[in-house]
């Protein structure tokens, strides 16, 4: 199952409305659908909305499990960092780690709340922890190379990646990482020949939020007819509303407008009611300058 992190936008907008439409008649269950959606509401983007929700919970969710209210600290000292308040948020998940020093999510946050408040040195140690942690877990090792890569740590950002890419070598996401450090070094050729070896790898049944994350790799280097052409190949083979939506998508993102409504057209008798189709078709439309037919 993917966390809150792992959805995309689409996914994140019906996880909340499940959440918002769910009656919560039993008080507990209520406090966990509330913390499920201020986590959903963080990767929104919706930082202070969250933090209100978890500052309640944290005032008043003492019968929750400790489970739950561990996950609940944990969001609620990230929130608190964000919004500066970090001797909150320092205090908060350190009570947490001095709880259970082996959740792992509680020590990226406190690398995260380190960064925050300008400690860079002690959150990249504390990163480094957390790599030590757990040294063979995927999503560990992802984090730690995007965090030290953002704290200008390439070197050990690409160490950590290619440990990665040894452990579980189909998983490309650590090359595809790894090819963006290339260009960040300014090694084009390193960067180039790994993305060639990612297209050849790289099937149409992949998680949509990596192909997202290689086309806009690919897109830098000009390319911009691979993920298409997977994309078409997902469609021309299952035509159903996702799929569409996705082509769609990507053809409005890169200006294809007639392109992207071809698409539209073809799906809006099959699919149903759907805002969000009608929506991307109407701006499409406008796009295109016809007005009338976007009304």
């Amino acid at each position: 199952t993917k966390n809150a992190k792992q959805l995309q936008n689409e996914e994140l907008e019906e996880s909340l409305r499940a959440i918002n439409s769910y009656p919560a008649t039993d008080p507990i269950l209520g406090m966990q659908n509330q913390c499920i959606k201020a986590e959903l509401l963080i990767q929104k983007g919706y930082v202070e909305e969250a933090h209100s929700i978890l500052q309640e919970i944290f005032e008043n969710g003492s019968e929750l499990s400790n489970n739950w209210f561990t996950r609940m600290q944990t969001w609620f000292a990230w929130t608190s960092a964000a919004l500066g308040k970090v001797d909150i948020a320092l205090s908060t998940i350190r009570d947490v780690i001095d709880s259970d020093p082996s959740l792992l999510g509680a020590q990226q946050v406190l690398a995260e709340i380190l960064a925050f408040s300008n400690q860079t040195q002690e959150a990249l140690d504390q990163a480094q922890l957390v790599v030590e942690i757990a040294p063979d877990l995927v999503e560990n090792l992802l984090w730690a190379g995007e965090f030290f890569s953002n704290h200008g740590e390439i070197d050990r950002a690409m160490q950590v990646l290619s440990d990665g890419s040894k452990l579980v070598p189909e998983d490309i996401r650590f090359d595809l990482s790894i090819a963006q450090l290339y260009a960040l070094k300014g090694e084009s050729e390193k960067e180039e020949e790994l993305l060639e070896s990612i297209k050849i790898r790289i099937d149409q049944n992949v998680d949509n939020k990596i192909l997202m994350d290689f086309s806009k790799v690919m897109e830098k280097t000009g390319d911009f007819s691979f993920v298409e052409s997977i994309l078409q190949k997902r469609y021309d083979e299952s035509p159903e509303l996702k799929n569409a939506m996705n082509l769609a998508g990507y053809e409005y993102q890169h200006g294809e407008m007639e392109k992207a409504l071809a698409v539209l057209d073809a799906i809006k008798d099959t699919a149903g009611r759907s805002q969000v189709l009608d929506c991307l078709r109407a701006d499409t439309l406008m796009n295109l300058g016809r007005t009338e037919s976007a009304l």
